[in-house]
Formats: C-alpha cells, sequence, structure tokens
C-alpha cells in the first residue's frame, strides 16, 4: 500500500503493477541527438553497397592512379622531359587500361553485370587520353620515338575499341568508329608530330590551329553520326535493351573523349608555349553541345527547356569570351576563318536550326545565334565594346516587338520596350536627348519605359492594373522632372500630351487610376498658373464647371437609357409599343357592304 499511496490522486492504482521509477536529474538525463540517436541501418547500408560499391571503387581506383601518377612526374618535369624518365608512367598507364578492359570483360561476358560497365567504360576514356598527354609531356625530347610510341598506343587504342564492340556489344556505327579514330589519333600522334616540326622551324599559333582542325573533325563526325542515326525499336524506349549497348552509351564515350581531348589540346599549346584564350575552345564547346543536345533528345522521351539550354550553350560560352576580352581578329581565307566569331557562330546557329525540326523548343535560340553572327560580322577589334551592339540591340529589340505583336503577347512588346530604353540610355545620342529636354538619366529613362508600356497597353486593349499603375507613376515622375517651377513652353506639349494620353486610357481601357494620376501634374500646373492669373483664375473655373457638369449631365441621360432598355417592355409600368387601331382601318367593326 506503500506504493499505492505516492501515485496522484488522478490515477487509481493497480493491481501487480510497479511504481515507475524517478526522472533522473538534468546531469544524469540522456542527451537526445534527434536522428543522429537513431540506429544505423546496416541492411540498408549493406544493400546500397551491394548495387554501387563496384563503381565506387572503381572511381577510387581510378583517383589513386592519377594521383600517383601526376605524383611521380612532377619532380621528373621540373628537372626535365627526358622520354626515359617517364616511359614507366606511359607503360603503367597502358597496363591499367589493359587491367580496366579485362575487368570489363570478366564482369560483362562472365557476370553480365552492366550498370558497373558503364563507369568502367568512362574511365577507359578518361585514361586514353591521360596516355596521350603523358606521351605529349615528352614530345620535345626524343620527337621520332614519341612518334612510333604513339602509333602503337593508337593501334592499341583502337584494339580496345574493337573489343568494346565485338565483346562487350557497346553499339558504335561505322560513322562513329570513324570519328573515334580521328579523335584518338590526334591524341596520340599530334604532340609528338608537332615536336618534329619544331626540328625544322618554330611552332606557331597556325600549327596549333592545324591539330585543332584535325580534332574538330574528329567531333562533327561523332555529331554527324548521332544525327543520322535513327532511333530502332530496341533502342532508349525498350527497357530490356541494356544502357551499355544503345547508341547513347557511344555517344557518351564520344563525349568523354572530346572533353578530354579539349585538356589535351591545352597542354599541348602549354608545352610549345602558343598563345591562346578561351575562344579558341568555342568551336569544340560548340560540338560538345551538339552531341549533349542529339543525345538529350535521344535519351528524353517529352523534350522541355533543357535542350534549350543546351543549346544556348555556346553564346553563353562567347559572350564569356568577350567578357575576358580577347583580341577578334578578322583573319583571311585560311584555317584561321574557323575560329572567326561569325562563322562557328553561324554554323552552330544552322546545325541548331536543322535540330529544331525534332525538337520545336530548340527554335527560339536560333534568332539570338543571328545576333552573334550581326555582333562580331567585319569586325576586327581589340576590344568588345567596338563591336556592332547598337544594331543588334535594334534588331533584338525590333524582333521582340514583332514577335509580341504576331502572338499577340504584351509581355513581350514590353520587355522589348524595356529593353530599347535601356539600350538607348546606354548611347550616345541618350545624353543629347536628356540635354534637349533638361531631364535626369533616371527621369528620361523612366518616362520612354513608361510611355511606351502604355502605348502597349492602348494597342492591345488590355493591361494589368499595377502596370498601368506602376506606369503612370513613371509617368507623373518624369513630368515633374521635365517640367520647371514656373510656367513656360515645354507646359504647351506636357499638358496636352497628357490630356491626349489619359482620354486614350479613359476611352480604351477605362482605368480610372491611371487616368487620375496622369491629371496630377496637370492639377498642380493649374494651381500654378492661377496664382499669376490673379482673378481670372475664377472665370476659368467657371468654365471647368461648366464642362464638368455637362459631362456629368451625358452620363446621367446614358445611364437613364440603359436603364430604360434593360427594363424593357415587360416592366409592370411600361406602356405598349404599338398603338390600337383605329375604328376607321379596323374590319371587325366596319359594316360589310350592301349592309
Amino acid at each position: 500500500m506503500k506504493d499505492d499511496s505516492e501515485r496522484p490522486p488522478h490515477q487509481p492504482p493497480e493491481k501487480g503493477t510497479h511504481p515507475r521509477p524517478e526522472p533522473p536529474g538534468l546531469l544524469r538525463r540522456p542527451l537526445d541527438f534527434g536522428p543522429l540517436d537513431k540506429p544505423v541501418d546496416l541492411a540498408a547500408c549493406r544493400e546500397f553497397f551491394s548495387l554501387n560499391g563496384g563503381s565506387i571503387l572503381y572511381c577510387l581506383s581510378a583517383m589513386c592512379i592519377i594521383y600517383g601518377i601526376a605524383a611521380i612526374l612532377g619532380p621528373v618535369f621540373a628537372r626535365s622531359f627526358v622520354l626515359g624518365e617517364t616511359l614507366p608512367c606511359i607503360v603503367a598507364l597502358n597496363v591499367y587500361e589493359i587491367a580496366l578492359l579485362a575487368v570489363l570483360l570478366v564482369i560483362v561476358i562472365w557476370q553480365d553485370v552492366t550498370d558497373d560497365a558503364i563507369s568502367l567504360v568512362v574511365l577507359a576514356g578518361v585514361f586514353l587520353v591521360v596516355s596521350g598527354i603523358a606521351l605529349t609531356t615528352t614530345s620535345n625530347s626524343q620527337p621520332r620515338w614519341v612518334l612510333l610510341i604513339g602509333a602503337c598506343s593508337f593501334v592499341l587504342a583502337m584494339g580496345k575499341l574493337f573489343v568494346l564492340r565485338r565483346f562487350i556489344g557497346m553499339s558504335i556505327s561505322p560513322v562513329l568508329w570513324g570519328g573515334l579514330a580521328v579523335v584518338l589519333g590526334w591524341n596520340f600522334l599530334a604532340g609528338a608530330r608537332l615536336a618534329d616540326a619544331t626540328t625544322t622551324k618554330t611552332i606557331g599559333r597556325e600549327q596549333w590551329l592545324l591539330s585543332w582542325l584535325v580534332l574538330l573533325v574528329g567531333g562533327v563526325i561523332v555529331v554527324l553520326d548521332a544525327a543520322l542515326r535513327r532511333a530502332k525499336s530496341a533502342d532508349a524506349s525498350s527497357v530490356r535493351v541494356p544502357f551499355l549497348r544503345r547508341p547513347a552509351m557511344g555517344w557518351i564515350f564520344a563525349l568523354v573523349l572530346l572533353v578530354a581531348a579539349g585538356v589535351h589540346q591545352r597542354a599541348l599549346a602549354y608545352v610549345f608555349d602558343v598563345r591562346s584564350a578561351f575562344i579558341d575552345y568555342l568551336p569544340l564547346v560548340s560540338v560538345l553541345s551538339l552531341v549533349s543536345l542529339h543525345l538529350a533528345l535521344r535519351l528524353r522521351s517529352e523534350p522541355a527547356y533543357f535542350e534549350t539550354g543546351l543549346a544556348a550553350v555556346p553564346l553563353a560560352a562567347f559572350l564569356f569570351a568577350l567578357i575576358e576580352g580577347p583580341v577578334l581578329e578578322k583573319p583571311a581565307l585560311g584555317i584561321q576563318l574557323l575560329w572567326y566569331p561569325p562563322v562557328f557562330l553561324g554554323l552552330t546557329g544552322i546545325a541548331v536550326l536543322l535540330m529544331s525540326k525534332r525538337c520545336r523548343t530548340l527554335l527560339p535560340v536560333v534568332p539570338f545565334y543571328a545576333l552573334g553572327v550581326v555582333l562580331t560580322l567585319t569586325c576586327s577589334a581589340a576590344t568588345p565594346a567596338d563591336l556592332h551592339w547598337h544594331l543588334s540591340g535594334a534588331l533584338l529589340v525590333s524582333g521582340l516587338f514583332l514577335v509580341g505583336l504576331v502572338r499577340r503577347s504584351a509581355a513581350l512588346c514590353i520587355l522589348a520596350v524595356v529593353l530599347g530604353t535601356l539600350g538607348f540610355a546606354a548611347t550616345d545620342a541618350f545624353e543629347g536627348f536628356t540635354r534637349f529636354l533638361g531631364l535626369s538619366d533616371s527621369g528620361a529613362v523612366l518616362g520612354l519605359a513608361a510611355l511606351g508600356t502604355l502605348v502597349v497597353a492602348l494597342l492591345f486593349g488590355r493591361m494589368p492594373s499595377a502596370v498601368l499603375v506602376l506606369a503612370a507613376f513613371a509617368i507623373m515622375i518624369c513630368t515633374f522632372d521635365l517640367l520647371p517651377s514656373e510656367l513656360g513652353k515645354k507646359d504647351l506639349f506636357a499638358v496636352p500630351a497628357l490630356l491626349v494620353l489619359g482620354a486614350g486610357l479613359w476611352m480604351r481601357l477605362r482605368h480610372w487610376p491611371s487616368v487620375v494620376i496622369l491629371c496630377v501634374p496637370i492639377g498642380y500646373r493649374l494651381v500654378v498658373a492661377s496664382v499669376l492669373l490673379a482673378s481670372w483664375r475664377y472665370v476659368l473655373l467657371g468654365f471647368v464647371l461648366l464642362f464638368a457638369g455637362a459631362s456629368l449631365s451625358i452620363r446621367k441621360g446614358k445611364r437613364a437609357r440603359r436603364e430604360a432598355a434593360a427594363a424593357g417592355p415587360a416592366g409592370p409600368d411600361s406602356a405598349p409599343t404599338t398603338a390600337p387601331r383605329s375604328r376607321a382601318t379596323d374590319p371587325s367593326s366596319s359594316p360589310p357592304p350592301g349592309a
């Protein structure tokens, strides 16, 4: 009973129960870490590692190899670029590639594990180019031997491609095979070929761009394969075909090779001391974007704005190159013509235009490529400020406005007005415009943008109320900025212009808040004028009140007619619409003849 007496009075004692232990004190209470207190699900961890552990370990293995080779070659390159000291690393890289291929054959042919094989194929592509980069770094010491080793490495690389196609089952078409052969041949032979040319003359930018051209030819062949190959029944839509054996995997492998080859080309510029800029790599960016675009269209059943973003990547890269400040030299007819911005932007725009037949969301990107061509056409400027910004901006604004008119989109027209105003504010003519009217820069920008917005509203006959109010406020601010404190010549065109604009808004949109806002400057100028008119202001006020009363009477009459028309003949007190017939014309009331 002692235990029962310790219970609270609202809890009746139960038989056979033990009292609850006292809660521990603050210092003895266990800490609560929330989700961290929950036990780790070892079964889920084992399941995750059993599914993805192979790919994780493959990536860690590749990182260890790359780190070890870099740590070995670093001190060697600090002393010299002798082939004999770097040859063991080149051999180790080739042996690791063969080991990757052997593991790939084992897991695919023996166990049919195709998902882990994807990471091995990607790593194989990376190490193919890494071997070429390691070979290029030693090409200056003994170019003939490096050329021989590069030729052997190229043959070995083509054998690896044959194994991937024949035994792994990768979908490598003859066209894609040719493109990969060009890229791999450039990868293993370009450095040695340039080094061999240094024995007779100094390597310049022209020779470096020629090696670039060979790489780009391989990339264009890959793009042609992606564009010409049609989807079959057992393609991405079929779940029974592993991703490793779909055409998309071959294009991913080509993408890996091309990206790594871009790094290799940068290494060539460093080894042979060739001056290069980011704009030199823009053709490769275009090739990578087009291959990625074809890949996305093949993998996604319903193309969306992701593909539009991929198509605009070369444009974004070009703008970044302009920010970097490259020298845009107008070349003569020759190999450098491909790196002239109007040429590669035009070619990329044509390719995107051809692809827009399969994906309509790509079509809006094409006009921007045309603007890029106009921006840099016939230009040999050393700074981006000397490009054709005014002409390109005028074409952009005009195009947006015309598209808005055709599609009946007021938003596009307003965007064109705002962009046109900002572009005009960046020109030298804007300074003369503000000086002529006596406006500040901010007041002129607000006034032009707001006036254009209200004109668009009058043109379309519809506009959100918030936009109209903001535009009217901007017009009011611009008017106060324009007009001086005293009456002058500016009032002769400012006040009538406000009256016409307000009347148009009222007759077209019936939006009284914007009309009231526009009338505020007019009222202020009337107050200023009334001070000068002395007692004549009462005479003018009488005329104003007379016209105001007339307008109210007219509105009253219109409202009465509308109410009468709404009541109609069915009203209780409505008069008959037709007069009764007279007895002279009523045939029933007149006696028949001869009666």
